[in-house]
């Protein structure tokens, strides 16, 4: 008579599932006893109609799959040992070793780049002609030159801005520099009287024997030389991916002029000089927006500001071939200037880093000392001695350069 073997299923069941591979590896780990603790085989064994473990889903033999951590794959297994009882907390564990750390680098602070930004554009602006006011006449010919026939016309100059971007989550999107400048805005005038004619000053500067060699000239020359520098500092503000970016800053404009009125008769000279300058210290206000779409970006930028400006001008002039002076005067006045600068830029990316740029810009400021404006024909004693701020300075033209993103 056979014996019957009556032992529970659980440990007959425990005793066939041990001998499948992956389930001998999890036995062998010395605080598993029973592989009926391990939640499938627990499932297995409870289901009377399988007969086959193997026949269960969550214990049909499968690759073997460890976790991988991007933090840890360049390291020595002996630094960072993979146990099971690390696997058995699934990814979210970060193994480390005995008597070692491990040093997670959030990823955020690698995306979003560029971080820095550098633009470089020539200028190719023109500076508008003064308020005409006649300068010289000859009497007998009946004509005359006037200021705004000196044409400063268009003249060339660097602009340069750096732009330090801030990372995505900081309140201030970045911080920009910013210097451009056009050196030599110059035009000259050279008359000539005719046979039996002269040249005079207008008004009763060129009456005879108020002057000599500005009351009946063979010939006059007038010079005219301006030069426009501007330094500034923003910082902007607004989500890093926003369209639309608005910042505010300091800058520092000066606007120097000089006009020469030359009177040549036979070898005598004498000059009419008058310089001024523009100071302007203020804080300006700036709108950015840019869009871009594929690998075209079009931008346009608006700043605007109130400035103390300290303008400024000096006189000298000389008669009976720069023997005599008939004046010479220097006189300063703050006043408060409006400045305009703005334009609109479109962009090509060229390569990752690289965009070519080409664009206008309009730069006006208000209530400034212009040098012909000095210019005083009267004859009392105060001719000449003041500050005369009568009209606007306006310059535009184009733009053209790259920019570079890091």
């Amino acid at each position: 008579m056979h014996a019957v073997d009556r032992a529970p299923a659980t440990e007959r069941a425990s005793q066939e599932v041990a001998q499948i591979p992956q389930i001998r590896d999890v036995v062998e780990i010395p605080h598993v006893r029973d592989v009926a603790q391990i939640p499938q085989v627990r499932d297995v064994v409870q289901t009377s109609q399988v007969r086959d473990v193997a026949q269960i889903p969550q214990v049909r033999p499968v690759p073997e799959v460890k976790p991988v951590d991007p933090y840890l794959s360049a390291m020595p297994e002996a630094v960072a040992p993979w146990t099971a009882e690390v696997a058995s907390h699934g990814t979210s564990m970060v193994p480390r070793g005995q008597g070692t750390s491990t040093t997670i680098i959030d990823p955020n602070c690698f995306t979003g780049g560029p971080y820095f930004d550098v633009t470089v554009d020539a200028l190719l602006w023109r500076l508008e002609p003064t308020r005409g006011q006649t300068m010289f006449l000859n009497p007998v010919a009946g004509t005359s030159v006037r200021t705004d026939d000196l044409d400063l016309g268009f003249q060339a100059g660097p602009r340069i801005a750096m732009e330090f971007l801030s990372d995505e989550e900081e309140a201030i999107h970045s911080l920009e520099i910013g210097y451009f400048g056009i050196y030599n805005w110059f035009d000259r005038i050279n008359d000539v009287a005719p046979a039996g004619t002269f040249l005079r000053l207008p008004d009763r500067l060129g009456d005879v024997g108020v002057t000599t060699d500005f009351s009946a000239a063979d010939e006059m020359q007038a010079r005219y030389n301006v030069r426009l520098n501007s330094v500034e500092a923003n910082v902007y503000f607004g989500d890093r991916q926003s369209e639309f970016h608005w910042a505010i800053g300091p800058r520092f404009i000066r606007m120097e002029e000089r006009f020469n009125l030359n009177s040549i008769t036979g070898a005598r000279y004498s000059y009419y000089d008058v310089d001024t300058g523009n100071d302007l210290w203020g804080v300006q206000w700036v709108g950015r927006w840019r869009r871009t779409r594929g690998c075209w970006e079009l931008t346009g930028i608006c700043k605007v500001g109130i400035y103390d400006n300290q303008a400024r001008q000096s006189t000298l002039m000389t008669d009976n071939d720069r023997t005599v002076v008939l004046r010479n005067f220097s006189d300063t006045s703050t006043v408060a200037s409006f400045v305009l600068d703005a334009g609109i830029t479109v962009g090509y990316q060229v390569t990752d880093t690289w965009l070519a740029r080409v664009g206008y810009s309009v730069f006006v400021l208000d209530n400034v000392a212009r040098a012909t404006d000095q210019l005083d024909f009267s004859n009392n004693a105060t001719s000449g001695d003041r500050v005369f701020l009568r009209q606007d300075a306006v310059a535009h033209g184009l733009n053209f350069g790259i920019e570079g993103r890091w």
